[in-house]
């Protein structure tokens, strides 16, 4: 009789797996993503606190309107480029929105800031068809001149300083106007509204360059003496007494040129940069 061959156990390999010591290295690349994130957020801390004002509004101008600047093509090392400083001319629809961006800006510092809580009510800002026009009204008891003086106070010139931070991002052209009530000089003075208008416009002009607006910026100083009063019923009303800022726009400039920049055209006198005054075209 044959025996069958016996039958050998089979040994069975149970493999098991190491585990890896608190979840191995994948917290080292998280705490490298952490690290970088906040190199990235310290660079650009620093950065900023490096530019100057101009800059900083140039950044400003450009986050409020992204379309307003041409792209340039290749890497960000392509090599040095020669960067103008001045706007680039903005489209239709990009100008409507800088305009509105910079009147939104001023409008929100005057009502928000303590030192000019008592002046908010005397700052008017409005988006007309010739642009953005800001004018600062005289009150009883709170002027930006003395009677009878082209001499700014302090306190307009901190707001015409504001102001001029607003809009020398913009590359629109600005017109500049002064205004008087209807009490004249005594007779026989040959120093009358018409020279005094002209002068305060053209001492808001010198404060506006002074802080940040281009001369080349500048198209035109007026002054309207007392022909276009704010309160036509009342004449000697003192917020008749005003400077007036126009940041006209570059589309349909030509019918923002050929307007006083205050509604209707009427008789004016504009002076040029050194404050001669002149007899208007109209």
């Amino acid at each position: 009789m044959v025996k069958e061959p016996e039958k050998k156990p089979r040994r069975r390999i149970k493999k098991v797996k190491a585990h890896d010591g608190h979840h191995g290295g994948a917290w080292k690349v998280a705490y490298a993503d952490f690290v970088t994130a906040m190199m990235a957020l310290f660079l650009v801390l620093w950065l900023v606190s490096q530019a100057d004002i101009k800059l900083k509004q140039a950044i400003a101008n450009y986050f409020r309107s992204p379309g307003v600047f041409d792209t340039l093509t290749g890497g960000i090392l392509t090599g040095p480029r020669k960067v103008s400083k001045a706007p680039t001319s903005l489209e239709s629809k990009d100008e409507e929105q800088a305009l509105f961006s910079a009147a939104t800006l001023l409008r929100k510092e005057f009502e928000t800031r303590p030192e000019f809580s008592k002046y908010k009510d005397q700052i008017k800002i409005e988006i007309t068809e010739e642009g953005l026009r800001i004018q600062i009204l005289d009150k009883a008891e709170r002027v930006s001149f003395s009677s009878g003086s082209a001499q700014l106070t302090p306190d307009a010139r901190a707001i015409l300083a504001e102001i001029a931070r607003a809009i020398c991002g913009l590359p629109n052209p600005i017109v500049v106007g002064g205004h008087t009530d209807r009490h004249h000089f005594p007779p026989g003075s040959t120093y009358t509204n018409w020279e005094l208008s002209a002068d305060r416009a053209n001492a808001a002009r010198r404060e506006l360059e002074a802080n940040c607006v281009r001369p080349e910026q500048i198209r035109r100083i007026v002054g309207y003496a007392d022909t276009q009063p704010l309160v036509p019923e009342d004449p000697y009303a003192a917020a008749n007494r005003r400077i007036s800022i126009t940041v006209l726009r570059l589309h349909g400039q030509k019918q923002s040129e050929t307007s006083s920049g205050e509604g209707e055209p009427q008789a004016e006198r504009s002076v040029n940069v050194a404050g001669e005054a002149k007899p208007g075209d109209r």
